[in-house]
């Protein structure tokens, strides 16, 4: 494991920074969104968890993460992935970052309550999740770049990775769809 690190220690670094900077650009558009926009934005996903029930709550955390992970797996395959592989991760760490700063804004010490409890839980596995799943396609695209033999064993390498990565999806979207789910219930309606 440590000789993994090692090994990947730059395409780490690049797949947390990227995230970081993602996390930093979504706080930043979110301090700067009007009452008045932040206002309708609440309406929208009181809306959104008032209408929703567990099950449909876990289909589209279903649905929006695994098409980020396909998004991230054809990334590997293709042969300049790596720079969208990047960017998408870029995308998920301004997701995160918006959203936390959305709360924050709108709801001061309720945001971060809201924070914790609706965002973390299941953010805390798909993570780490997306950014392993970043380094393994950045790795494999860069091998198909730099022409390496053996394609064939990498490939399956590759396939196998990725499947034990989705597994980690599949548990965060369960999170998600279930622990998340009530915590932001419960949250949006004592900020009613």
């Amino acid at each position: 494991m440590k000789k993994y690190f090692e090994e990947n220690k730059l395409v780490m670094l690049i797949v947390v920074s990227s995230f970081m900077v993602g996390i930093v650009l979504g706080a930043a558009v979110a301090a700067k969104m009007s009452p008045d926009d932040g206002k309708a934005l609440y309406e929208q996903v009181n809306q959104g968890i008032s209408s929703a029930n567990v099950y449909k709550s876990f289909l589209k955390s279903l649905s929006l993460e695994f098409k980020s992970f396909l998004v991230l797996f054809f990334c590997g395959i293709a042969v300049v992935g790596a720079p969208a592989a990047v960017f998408f991760i870029g995308i998920k760490g301004y997701a995160i970052g918006f959203t936390v700063g959305f709360f924050i804004k709108c709801f001061g010490l309720a945001g971060v309550l809201a924070s914790i409890g609706g965002v973390f839980p299941h953010y805390l596995i798909l993570v780490p999740a997306f950014m392993a799943m970043g380094v393994i396609c950045i790795n494999f695209s860069n091998k198909l770049l730099l022409g390496e033999r053996n394609l064939k064993e990498n490939l399956k390498v590759y396939v196998v990775k990725s499947l034990l990565t989705a597994v980690l999806v599949f548990i965060g979207c369960i999170i998600e769809g279930f622990v998340s789910y009530f915590a932001l219930k419960i949250i949006f309606n004592l900020l009613k």
